[in-house]
């Protein structure tokens, strides 16, 4: 975790505006835990509305954070990359009157150490000013421009793994799942940070692994490890018994009570316990069984959607009771249009995201190992038990681990090519407007297009 470091410097400012008495009072910067950031302190003369702009020095608006009631507050300055000479200014508001009390200039920290940033190859397109990413090597969450600049980043310990990042819902900071890189050690949280790289609180989340999601009312859903002896098909085709590692889905409430919503070990009928020919020692204490590597929850339906990569398998889970719902890929109940041998069109398959219109999106890797990996876009024909492909894009990439497709507001694709190390933008008709690179050795777990840091969509 980053440390808070850095001096302050306090301000008086000047009201500039002729209102009867001055709403402005004592202003103060302080640098954060993360260099990039700053926080400004204000304390006004009486209750007001207060907001901040700020930017690089030619340009101090170009950002505002959200806007806070009282007597005193703080914000977090967050978009700005490293050593960028910049500038803010507090506006304050009440009863009809508006002040604005002076800009400051000031130069944002150095840049991280420790990180891995991608050199932006293509930029041509972008509506979201910011993306946001888990980077598996090394082990960090950051966040960057569309010009490729880090402007937040939390770096961890060698030892641990961090796969999923999301915006805190108060707007104030991300949280993101961090695990021992050891997947035989028992040591999974959800943490939260702020903007300002301070530890706010955290989730124990007992053999979690890969991805959560976390509920208005205070849940969490995760994935997690079960881990049982059974038998099992090995790679060579051969009989075996032996410690399996199977996966399931466990909602958790804020007492900590939990909830099986789906486990795989309740469908072995329907999937039994084949090895797959490329798991590798993924989990130390087993047999990687499925390796389920993503979840989305779909509350139209009140489901779940599970990608799992080792049994080629995208399965559709009701959220009441672990009951089947849509299926694609080897234990698949839904055929594919125009594709009836599944093997040709999905393999290891990653995380699958639901689309508005009820659509799949996700990467698969037919021929694992070879620069084939695909987004697929499926539609379903729930009457037939069809699954169609609709839309789909590749670019010569092997994935190889994690990887995914993301549908953007303006109709684009956002996609991370996983150990290939390339995020795209692209859009419908497959053009690539936006392009960055990782170097050799790095690359993200999940990736996020984000409007505003201020204001979580």
């Amino acid at each position: 975790m980053l440390r808070n470091v850095g001096a302050s410097a306090l301000l008086t400012m000047v009201a500039s505006c002729s209102c009867n008495r001055s709403l402005c009072g004592e202003i103060g910067r302080t640098e954060s835990g993360v260099g990039m950031v700053s926080t400004v302190t204000w304390e006004a003369n009486g209750e007001v509305q207060a907001q901040v702009e700020f930017g690089p020095a030619d340009d101090c608006a170009r950002f505002q954070t959200s806007s806070a009631s009282g007597t005193s507050g703080a914000f977090d300055l967050i978009g700005l990359g490293p050593s960028v000479e910049a500038c803010f200014e507090i506006v304050v508001s009440a009863d009809g009157d508006t002040e604005r009390c002076g800009q400051e200039r000031y130069t944002t920290g150095p840049p991280p150490q420790g990180i891995a940033v991608p050199d932006v190859t293509i930029n041509e397109g972008g509506d979201e000013p910011f993306l946001i990413m888990s980077l598996i090597l090394p082990p960090a969450q950051i966040a960057i421009d569309r010009s490729g600049e880090v402007v937040w980043a939390n770096v961890l310990d060698a030892d641990r793994q961090t796969t999923d990042i999301h915006l805190n819902t108060a707007g104030d900071g991300f949280n993101f799942n961090d695990y021992a890189a050891d997947h035989s050690v028992d040591d999974s949280y959800a943490r939260f940070v702020g903007y300002d790289g301070s530890a706010q609180r955290e989730i124990r989340t007992v053999n979690g692994h890969h991805a959560y999601e976390l509920f208005d009312d205070g849940r969490i859903a995760f994935l997690a490890i079960d881990l049982r002896t059974a038998d099992y098909i090995d790679k060579n085709g051969d009989p075996a018994n032996g410690p399996v590692v199977g996966d399931v889905l466990i909602e958790q409430q804020p007492d900590g009570t939990t909830r099986e919503v789906w486990n795989a070990w309740n469908d072995l009928e329907r999937m039994p316990i084949v090895e797959d020919g490329d798991s590798g020692s993924f989990f130390p204490q087993g047999l990687d069984w499925t390796h389920a590597d993503f979840f989305f929850y779909d509350a139209a339906r009140h489901s779940y959607v599970i990608s799992m990569r080792n049994i080629n398998t995208v399965l559709e889970v009701a959220e009441a009771d672990g009951s089947w719902m849509r299926s694609v890929g080897e234990f698949g109940e839904y055929g594919i249009t125009d594709y009836p041998d599944w093997e040709t069109i999905i393999g290891h398959p990653h995380n699958a995201n639901v689309l508005a219109d009820s659509h799949w999106l996700f990467l698969t890797m037919p021929n694992h190992g070879a620069d084939d990996s695909q987004i697929l876009e499926f539609a379903f024909d729930d009457a037939a038990k069809t699954a169609s492909i609709v839309w789909s894009f590749e670019d010569g990439k092997d994935a190889k681990v994690e990887g995914a497709g993301e549908r953007l507001p303006n109709g684009n694709t956002l996609i991370n090519w996983g150990a290939a190390g390339t995020i795209q933008e692209v859009t419908p008709d497959e053009t690539i407007v936006w392009e960055a690179v990782f170097g050799v050795g790095s690359f993200a777990g999940h990736v996020h297009a984000v409007n505003s840091f201020h204001a979580v969509p």
